[in-house]
């Protein structure tokens, strides 16, 4: 590249790479923000139109202007009626199958539409509850609001070293609250402890107590649903180090799904295990009291979670796409109660 004609406003040359840096970011913010024409950019800059076009593909380049294109999400409008319908939620949102979305892309809409639904009911004041996975990761990242708000984000289960420090509740409360403003209670406790004893010992703890107490009366949660032997799940239950009597106990639980790392059935009926008494975290028995949990999550094999978790009332808000949608409905016909 001929850097002799890369000139600022001032005539200098822009040699160090922190001017080279300062020169792109000023030549793409006059482009992309400001409206600007690459003749007029030029004209100011005392260098040629053609290289202008050439910084503004270096800036590109080096990560310095991010593109993104947000195409519209689609919903399939009939399948959330016939959820809101069929386990009385007080609102679904689901997204419309396409032949151009992959499964990667189809979890990150996922995750821009449980994004939306937070944007759309979020006000200064409100306390937040967050788990954790993968689904939630989509979500956290597809949340720009326009401006800060005074919330509260608050970790309702504790952490896991098993799994990405991106996917965990630590991770994820601490970088949703910085998107939007507001203040982070960390829970400085692992999810799933050794005994019930130190299980005890720590929910004595004050500062556990304290956040778990504020989990408890949030306005507003959002949890993932795992499926019991898939994904995040299995290195959740993996981590716990079972007992060969505790993975048999599991085992004949009749347990398809887990929120918060308690377990439950098909039928919506928690599962009387006893790795649940080593969990730290938000119980299911809580989840009523909080007035909207959405529960975000996708993928065929999380249909068995997702149904027992509608059935037994740990969600009232479901987020998922158009085929897990049809398979928890499917489903439910065929094990109706």
């Amino acid at each position: 590249m001929d850097r002799s004609r890369d000139l600022g406003a001032s005539g200098k040359l822009y040699q160090s790479k922190a001017d080279r840096a300062e020169l792109l970011a000023r030549v793409a913010e006059l482009y992309y923000l400001d409206g600007r024409d690459q003749r007029s950019i030029a004209s100011e800059m005392s260098t040629s139109r053609s290289n202008v076009s050439r910084l503004l593909t270096e800036a590109r380049q080096r990560g310095i202007v991010e593109i993104r294109i947000h195409k519209a999400l689609g919903r399939a409008h009939t399948i959330e009626d016939e959820l809101v319908d069929a386990f009385d939620l007080l609102e679904a949102r689901v997204l419309a199958s396409r032949p151009d979305v992959g499964p990667d892309d189809a979890l990150q809409r996922v995750g821009e539409l449980a994004a939306a639904f937070l944007m759309e009911h979020i006000t200064d004041g409100l306390t937040i509850g967050l788990s954790w996975g993968t689904s939630l990761a989509a979500m956290v990242d597809a949340t720009r609001p326009g401006r800060s708000y005074e919330v509260e984000i608050v970790q309702i289960l504790g952490g896991l070293s098993s799994v990405s420090v991106s996917l965990s509740g630590h991770e994820l409360g601490r970088s949703l609250a910085d998107r939007l403003g507001g203040t982070f209670n960390y829970l400085h406790a692992p999810a799933i402890v050794d005994s019930v004893e130190l299980r005890n010992s720590l929910l004595r703890q004050p500062g556990i107590a304290s956040v778990l107490k504020r989990a408890e009366r949030a306005d507003l949660a959002f949890v993932g649903i795992g499926s019991l032997g898939e994904g995040s799940s299995r290195a959740l239950f993996s981590e716990a180090g079972l007992s060969k009597s505790e993975q048999r106990q599991l085992k004949s639980s009749g347990a398809v799904g887990d929120i918060c790392a308690r377990l439950f059935s098909i039928d919506g009926v928690p599962c009387e295990v006893s790795v649940n008494h080593r969990v730290i975290g938000v119980h299911l028995k809580d989840l009523p009291k909080i007035a909207s949990v959405v529960g975000v999550a996708k993928g065929f094999e999380k249909a068995p979670g997702i149904l027992g978790a509608v059935r037994g009332r740990f969600v009232n808000v479901l987020v998922t796409d158009e085929s897990t949608a049809a398979e928890v409905i499917r489903l439910n016909e065929k094990t109706g109660t």
